[in-house]
């Protein structure tokens, strides 16, 4: 299951895209605490938006998963997720849009 991810303006532009299509992004989910406060509710199924106040506790969370993963793969995307989520950060009135199948 594919979980696609990108940059939003609030009207709904994208303005980057990450593809998953080897299904890496549930892995990287997969790899975070249990108890985290965002990366737990990315619903592989359908699509959750992460705003301008949860940015910085999702890079948060997605260095943590960096420092815990060792397949070179996997490090890749999840710091391909980690720089959406800055550029994201960076902007005004834009979203980190995680695309489920």
């Amino acid at each position: 299951m594919a979980i696609n991810i990108r940059v939003e303006s609030e009207l709904g532009e994208v303005g980057a895209e990450l593809l998953d299509p080897q299904n890496l992004t549930a892995k990287v989910v997969a790899a975070s605490e249990p108890t985290s406060r965002c990366l737990r509710f990315v619903d592989p199924y359908g699509d959750t938006t992460f705003n301008s106040l949860q940015l910085p506790v999702l890079a948060q969370e997605l260095e943590c998963v960096l420092a815990f993963v060792s397949d070179p793969q996997l490090q890749a995307h999840a710091r391909a997720i980690l720089d959406l989520a800055n550029q994201a950060r960076a902007e005004v009135h834009t979203y980190l849009k995680f695309v489920g199948d």
